[in-house]
C-alpha cells in the first residue's frame, strides 16, 4: 500500500531563557510576521531547550547564563543568540541590544542564520 501525502518536515526549534515576557510576545510576533522565518523555525517553551537548535539568552541574568551553559554541556549544536543591555561584544555568537522590535530581532536571526549555515529562505 502507497501512502501518499505531503512529507511532513520538523520545524527547527527557538528557545529563550530569562526573557522578559514583552521581549517573549516581540519574538512571537517576529515569527509570525515573517513566513519565511516561520516556514523554517517554531517557538518552543524553555523546557524543551534540549529540543532546539536557536536559544535566545538573556546575558544580563546570571540564572539565564547559567541554564545556557549546562544546556551546552549536553546540546553543543544550539546556537546561543544573547541578549543584553550592553554594548554589543564582538564575538561569534549575534547579539540583540534591549529594548528591541521586531525588525532589530529579525536581523539578528538573519544573522544568527547566515553565519551558521542555518536553513533560511531569504529572512
Amino acid at each position: 500500500m502507497l501512502k501518499l501525502g505531503k512529507k511532513r518536515t520538523e520545524k527547527l526549534g527557538i528557545t529563550y531563557f530569562g526573557l522578559l515576557g514583552h521581549e517573549v510576545a516581540v519574538i512571537k510576533s517576529t515569527m509570525e510576521s515573517s513566513p519565511e522565518l516561520a516556514a523554517y523555525y517554531e517557538l518552543r517553551e524553555p523546557n524543551q531547550a534540549a529540543m532546539c537548535e536557536i536559544v535566545v539568552v538573556n546575558q544580563d541574568s546570571q540564572l539565564a547564563t547559567s541554564w545556557w551553559k549546562h544546556l551546552w554541556k549536553r546540546n553543543p549544536s544550539a546556537i546561543p543568540m544573547f541578549v543584553t543591555n550592553a554594548k554589543q561584544p564582538p564575538g561569534d555568537s549575534a547579539y540583540c541590544k534591549r529594548p528591541f522590535s521586531p525588525s532589530f530581532v529579525q536581523a539578528a536571526f538573519q544573522d544568527l542564520v547566515s553565519k551558521n549555515g542555518l536553513p533560511t529562505a531569504r529572512l
